[in-house]
Protein backbone atom coordinates (compact mmCIF):
# COMPACT_ATOMS: atom_id res chain seq x y z
CA UNK A 1 0.00 0.00 0.00
CA UNK A 2 2.95 2.48 0.77
CA UNK A 3 4.53 1.22 -1.85
CA UNK A 4 1.52 2.26 -4.51
CA UNK A 5 1.11 5.53 -2.48
CA UNK A 6 5.00 6.24 -3.07
CA UNK A 7 4.67 4.97 -6.73
CA UNK A 8 1.78 7.60 -7.50
CA UNK A 9 3.70 10.44 -6.15
CA UNK A 10 6.71 9.99 -7.86
CA UNK A 11 4.97 9.54 -10.79
CA UNK A 12 2.86 12.98 -9.97
CA UNK A 13 5.94 14.60 -8.85
CA UNK A 14 7.78 13.50 -12.30
CA UNK A 15 5.10 14.59 -14.16
CA UNK A 16 4.82 17.83 -12.77
CA UNK A 17 8.75 18.42 -13.01
CA UNK A 18 8.68 17.73 -16.72
CA UNK A 19 5.66 20.34 -17.39
CA UNK A 20 7.41 22.96 -14.91
CA UNK A 21 10.01 24.45 -17.10
CA UNK A 22 10.72 28.07 -15.20
CA UNK A 23 11.89 28.64 -11.71
CA UNK A 24 9.90 30.56 -9.44
CA UNK A 25 10.78 33.50 -8.49
CA UNK A 26 11.75 34.94 -11.68
CA UNK A 27 11.92 37.89 -13.20
CA UNK A 28 8.92 39.45 -14.63
CA UNK A 29 10.28 42.08 -17.31
CA UNK A 30 12.21 39.15 -18.87
CA UNK A 31 10.33 36.06 -18.42
CA UNK A 32 8.17 34.82 -20.60
CA UNK A 33 3.92 35.06 -19.80
CA UNK A 34 4.04 31.08 -19.69
CA UNK A 35 6.96 30.48 -17.65
CA UNK A 36 5.98 32.89 -14.86
CA UNK A 37 2.64 30.31 -14.54
CA UNK A 38 4.56 26.93 -14.70
CA UNK A 39 6.28 27.43 -10.93
CA UNK A 40 2.45 28.02 -9.88
CA UNK A 41 0.95 24.77 -11.89
CA UNK A 42 3.37 23.08 -10.23
CA UNK A 43 2.76 23.65 -6.93
CA UNK A 44 -0.58 23.30 -7.43
CA UNK A 45 -0.15 19.74 -8.96
CA UNK A 46 1.49 18.64 -5.46
CA UNK A 47 -0.65 20.23 -2.89
CA UNK A 48 2.04 22.77 -1.86
CA UNK A 49 2.30 26.47 -0.83
CA UNK A 50 3.31 28.77 -3.76
CA UNK A 51 4.60 32.24 -2.99
CA UNK A 52 5.16 34.14 -6.53
CA UNK A 53 8.15 36.66 -5.55
CA UNK A 54 9.33 39.48 -8.32
CA UNK A 55 12.87 39.34 -8.60
CA UNK A 56 13.24 42.72 -10.75
CA UNK A 57 13.93 45.08 -7.70
CA UNK A 58 16.87 42.81 -6.81
CA UNK A 59 18.17 42.80 -10.30
CA UNK A 60 18.09 46.96 -10.18
CA UNK A 61 19.56 47.04 -7.38
CA UNK A 62 22.79 45.13 -8.17
CA UNK A 63 22.70 46.74 -11.45
CA UNK A 64 22.81 49.94 -9.67
CA UNK A 65 26.08 48.33 -7.47
CA UNK A 66 27.58 47.72 -10.54
CA UNK A 67 27.03 51.02 -12.56
CA UNK A 68 28.54 52.72 -8.59
CA UNK A 69 31.21 50.55 -8.88
CA UNK A 70 32.07 50.79 -13.28
CA UNK A 71 30.12 53.82 -14.21
CA UNK A 72 28.38 51.28 -17.21
CA UNK A 73 25.34 49.97 -17.31
CA UNK A 74 24.97 46.46 -19.45
CA UNK A 75 22.91 45.77 -21.85
CA UNK A 76 20.94 42.71 -23.25
CA UNK A 77 21.29 41.87 -26.76
CA UNK A 78 18.21 43.06 -27.46
CA UNK A 79 18.68 46.44 -26.30
CA UNK A 80 22.06 46.84 -28.64
CA UNK A 81 24.90 45.18 -25.78
CA UNK A 82 27.28 42.50 -26.61
CA UNK A 83 26.89 38.70 -26.09
CA UNK A 84 29.29 38.75 -22.80
CA UNK A 85 27.28 41.91 -21.33
CA UNK A 86 23.64 39.50 -22.46
CA UNK A 87 25.13 36.63 -20.48
CA UNK A 88 26.22 38.37 -17.81
CA UNK A 89 22.75 39.54 -16.85
CA UNK A 90 21.26 36.10 -17.65
CA UNK A 91 23.22 34.64 -15.36
CA UNK A 92 22.80 37.48 -12.82
CA UNK A 93 19.38 36.72 -12.60
CA UNK A 94 19.43 33.10 -12.32
CA UNK A 95 21.91 33.65 -9.48
CA UNK A 96 19.38 35.76 -7.43
CA UNK A 97 16.43 33.71 -7.57
CA UNK A 98 19.21 31.06 -6.14
CA UNK A 99 19.68 33.65 -3.22
CA UNK A 100 15.84 34.10 -2.73
CA UNK A 101 14.86 30.92 -2.54
CA UNK A 102 17.83 29.85 0.10
CA UNK A 103 16.34 33.10 2.38
CA UNK A 104 12.75 31.71 1.36
CA UNK A 105 13.58 28.35 2.00
CA UNK A 106 14.99 29.14 5.77
CA UNK A 107 12.86 32.17 6.63
CA UNK A 108 9.63 31.05 5.08
CA UNK A 109 8.13 28.54 7.40
CA UNK A 110 9.60 31.71 10.47
CA UNK A 111 7.16 34.37 8.72
CA UNK A 112 4.04 31.65 8.58
CA UNK A 113 4.20 31.07 12.44
CA UNK A 114 6.38 27.57 11.85
CA UNK A 115 9.52 26.29 13.02
CA UNK A 116 12.09 24.61 10.66
CA UNK A 117 13.14 25.24 7.22
CA UNK A 118 12.23 24.14 3.34
CA UNK A 119 14.73 22.41 1.33
CA UNK A 120 15.41 24.50 -2.08
CA UNK A 121 14.94 21.96 -5.22
CA UNK A 122 17.13 22.43 -8.69
CA UNK A 123 15.93 21.71 -12.16
CA UNK A 124 19.49 21.23 -13.71
CA UNK A 125 19.12 18.03 -16.05
CA UNK A 126 22.01 15.68 -16.39
CA UNK A 127 22.73 16.81 -20.22
CA UNK A 128 23.31 20.58 -18.40
CA UNK A 129 25.82 18.99 -15.93
CA UNK A 130 27.76 16.69 -18.33
CA UNK A 131 28.29 19.63 -20.75
CA UNK A 132 28.90 22.14 -18.48
CA UNK A 133 25.95 24.19 -19.58
CA UNK A 134 24.85 26.00 -16.77
CA UNK A 135 25.04 29.18 -14.54
CA UNK A 136 26.95 28.18 -11.50
CA UNK A 137 25.16 29.25 -8.61
CA UNK A 138 22.03 28.81 -10.11
CA UNK A 139 19.50 25.90 -10.33
CA UNK A 140 22.28 24.06 -10.47
CA UNK A 141 22.92 24.65 -6.97
CA UNK A 142 20.09 23.28 -4.71
CA UNK A 143 19.30 20.98 -1.79
CA UNK A 144 17.83 18.45 -3.92
CA UNK A 145 17.76 17.98 -7.59
CA UNK A 146 14.71 15.35 -8.94
CA UNK A 147 15.83 15.57 -12.62
CA UNK A 148 19.78 16.01 -11.85
CA UNK A 149 20.07 12.18 -13.27
CA UNK A 150 17.33 12.58 -16.49
CA UNK A 151 17.97 13.88 -19.90
CA UNK A 152 17.12 16.99 -21.26
CA UNK A 153 14.99 14.56 -24.01
CA UNK A 154 13.78 12.68 -21.15
CA UNK A 155 12.70 15.55 -18.94
CA UNK A 156 11.26 17.18 -22.05
CA UNK A 157 8.95 14.11 -23.13
CA UNK A 158 5.45 14.08 -22.37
Amino acid sequence: MATDKMATSTTKLTHSIRSARSPSPCSIKNAPRFARCRAAELANDLGCFHLKVNIDLMVSAILNVFKLATGKVPLFNSQGGSNTEDLALQNIQARLRMVLAYLLAQLLPWSRGRTGFLLVLGSANVDEGLRGYMTKYDCSSADLNPIGAISKVSVFDD
